[in-house]
């Protein structure tokens, strides 16, 4: 065989490969769309403190993208109440993008978890300031300076 003719079988060959992979991407697009709108709609969290339970589903999305979870279920709003509800901004990363949602949920105990890419799922038993402070320092992916400034303050 000819070495022009085999260029232009390899050349050929190429250009298939990518036409194939064209069509292939678009039909994976146009499959996705039809059942997608619906789950992004149900995904978005309108704010980074919720006063209701997320869902599974949606959490887990949010947690692989790298966002922590901290569930609050209370029977009286208290100190913990509003304290919690100010993490989401205390918590941010460097760039100040939020990475903590806060869900607080009314029940009849008071228990707190956190659930985070990092570190798993963890129940906080003794539900203090200082504790959830620590425990999200130990689960948020991008760890805040006041956590870093704390580590340090602790070693001194």
């Amino acid at each position: 065989m000819k070495k022009s003719t085999r260029q232009k079988i390899v050349v050929l060959f190429i250009i298939v490969i990518f036409g194939m992979s064209s069509i292939a991407f678009f039909f994976i697009g146009v499959t996705s769309s039809f059942g997608g709108q619906e789950d992004a709609q149900d995904s978005s969290i309108s704010s980074p403190v919720v006063e209701y339970e997320i869902s599974p589903s949606v959490e887990s999305l949010y947690i692989q993208n790298g966002i922590t979870f901290l569930r609050y279920y209370y029977t009286e709003p208290d100190v913990v109440y509003g304290y919690v509800g100010t993490l989401p901004d205390m918590m941010t990363t460097l760039d100040g993008k939020i990475q903590l949602v806060v869900e607080r949920i009314s029940g009849d105990s008071r228990s707190l978890s956190i659930q985070s890419l990092y570190g798993g799922a963890e129940d906080i038993e003794d539900i203090s300031a200082g504790t959830i402070f620590s425990a999200l320092c130990s689960h948020l992916v991008s760890t805040p300076p006041e956590c870093a400034l704390k580590s340090i303050n602790s070693t001194l």
